[in-house]
């Protein structure tokens, strides 16, 4: 089972059944998303890469790295970084609605499912 991740002040999981991405939950912590994880039996992890419009690492990546290593201390599972530049863009994040982070991941996911295989 691949697993998106959207980390953040809340953190977004989405799934793969087959080759589409399925938004799964939005939690509040490492621990929590953890959990979310290996409930769902995941093998491998996609991890939503907030890299800089020009394409360089910025410091959302050294944060996202951190939770990141947080997060593998937990479940540690094989993992791939997927850019994410354009999920907010392409999902709509208002800020409102925390469950737009599972809809973000499962963007994140989808976008590797289509192409980052």
């Amino acid at each position: 089972m691949i697993v998106g991740v959207d980390f953040g002040k809340h953190i977004g999981l989405a799934y793969a059944v087959g080759s589409m991405a399925v938004p799964y939950c939005t939690v509040n912590c490492i621990k929590e998303a953890a959990s979310k994880i290996i409930e769902k039996k995941a093998t491998f992890l996609i991890i939503g890469w907030p890299l800089l419009l020009n394409g360089k690492e910025g410091e959302q990546c050294l944060l996202t790295k951190q939770m990141l290593d947080e997060l593998l201390k937990f479940c540690n599972l094989p993992y791939k970084l997927q850019d994410e530049r354009f999920s907010s863009r392409f999902v709509g994040k208002n800020h409102v609605n925390k469950d737009e982070h599972a809809h973000s991941a499962a963007w994140i996911l989808q976008t590797y499912l289509n192409v980052g295989k």
